[in-house]
Order: structure tokens, then C-alpha cells, then sequence
């Protein structure tokens, strides 16, 4: 986004805030891993030999030993990047984005019908999940809330509105408020999350990072000039702003 003149160079430097601790982490403890599996006598010895038979097989120590080879673990709550909020459940701002089955009316390139969310998060846009609840009015204040985020981030943003937002997996996941979004970064890690009423606050913090790129006009037959509306999409068809 920063070549391609989308976003501030500051940007850049989120990566090296971001990723430093979590190398710090990896070199501590491989350095830990290398020193006990070489160790001839001494602690490191005896928890090699004595504890890791005993506890290696537990299912937290799986999780742990899963969680730090594939970085399955990592998150990015303190960050720069990430804004806090104050909802209850599921992933959290700084998470990475969970996978489920959800339902979406339409969206993006056509799709539509079940799909994953991990299907739907794009390598160089943002995802805006909007999860709904069975009342008509709490998807209108997705939309809303929908509408106010798009213009904060035009032409880097797929809006997905899901319509089995209380389904069990879902819920699991990503909490219990309805309705609600998320905004997920290209790298699939949740940037922040709300409810309809913190669309403005998170509209402010998208700006910080994106710069206001100016969209190609096209000409009308008519002579006059066209912007290309932001779209999104709610209840099968697509809305514009």
C-alpha cells in the first residue's frame, strides 16, 4: 500500500514494532531448546530427561508447542496498528482473525452462499465483517456503520455481511454482541472491532494510517464526470455511497 502511494510511510515502521519482540521470542527460546537438548548434565539435563517425558504429552504443552512452531499464538494487542475497544468475547483487536463457515448474501466478485472467512480476507485489502442478527434494524446499523468505515478506506476494502451471525461456531469465535464488525488487515489479523456506534471512532483510526488516494474519474457521455461509488453489499445486492 505504501508503493502503490495508499499509505503513509509510517506504516512501515508497525513491522519492525510489530515482529522485533516476537523474534526476540523465537531466538530465546530456540537458544533454550538448543542448550537443553545438547546439555550433558546439570538442570537443563534432568528437565530433558525427567520433566518432558512426564509433561510433554499434556495437552496445554501440545498447544504451546503447536502455537510456537506455527506462530499460531502471535498477536499484535499492543500495537500501533490495533485499537482497542471494549466489547466482550471472541477475538480481540490484535487477534488473529479465527476461521468459520458463515453465510454471505453477496459480496466481491459475485460470491455469495457458505463460505470460510478465511476465504474472504484478501492479501491486499482490508475485510470488513459485518455480523448481523436476525432483526432487520441491526442491519441497517451495520450498514451505517458499514457505509461510514468504506469511506474511510476507499478502494482497499471488501465488506462481507454474514447472515448466520449466531451460529455456534461464530459465536465462539467471535463473541455475542449483535450486531457488530470486524476489520481484519491483509495479513488476516484483526485491526479493531465495534458496534455500530464506534463506526466513527474506527473510521478516524483507519484515516491515520491511509492516505486519501484520488479516485480515476471517468467520462459520461453526457460530458460530465463520474466517480466510481464505494461499494458494499447487504442482502444480496450491492449498495452504494
Amino acid at each position: 500500500m505504501v508503493v502503490r502511494a495508499q499509505a503513509d510511510e509510517t506504516l512501515l515502521d508497525t513491522y519492525d514494532e510489530e515482529r522485533r519482540p516476537i523474534e526476540q521470542k523465537v531466538i530465546t527460546r530456540t537458544d533454550t531448546l538448543f542448550h537443553m537438548v545438547g546439555a550433558q548434565g546439570g538442570l537443563l539435563a534432568f528437565r530433558r530427561d525427567n520433566l518432558l517425558p512426564l509433561f510433554g504429552q499434556a495437552e496445554p504443552v501440545q498447544r504451546f508447542i503447536t502455537d510456537f512452531v506455527g506462530e499460531l499464538g502471535i498477536e499484535y494487542r499492543s500495537s500501533s496498528l490495533t485499537l482497542p475497544d471494549k466489547l466482550n468475547g471472541g477475538a480481540q483487536a490484535g487477534d488473529r482473525a479465527a476461521d468459520a463457515a458463515v453465510g454471505v448474501p453477496s459480496g466481491p466478485s459475485g460470491r455469495s452462499g457458505e463460505v470460510r472467512i478465511f476465504d474472504l480476507i484478501h492479501p491486499a485489502k482490508f475485510t470488513l465483517l459485518l455480523l448481523d442478527s436476525a432483526a432487520s434494524a441491526e442491519a441497517t446499523a451495520n450498514d451505517q456503520a458499514g457505509a461510514i468505515i468504506s469511506q474511510a478506506l476507499p478502494q482497499l476494502l471488501n465488506v462481507w455481511h454474514v447472515t448466520n451471525a449466531n451460529a455456534p461456531a461464530l459465536v465462539e469465535e467471535y463473541g455475542i454482541e449483535r450486531p457488530c464488525f470486524y476489520l481484519i488487515r491483509p495479513d488476516g489479523y484483526v485491526m479493531l472491532r465495534g458496534t455500530w456506534a464506534d463506526a466513527d471512532r474506527a473510521a478516524d483510526f483507519c484515516r491515520r494510517w491511509v492516505i486519501d488516494v484520488p479516485v480515476r474519474e471517468s467520462w459520461a457521455p453526457d460530458g460530465a464526470k463520474r466517480r466510481p461509488p464505494t461499494a458494499f453489499y447487504r442482502g444480496g445486492q450491492a449498495a452504494f455511497s
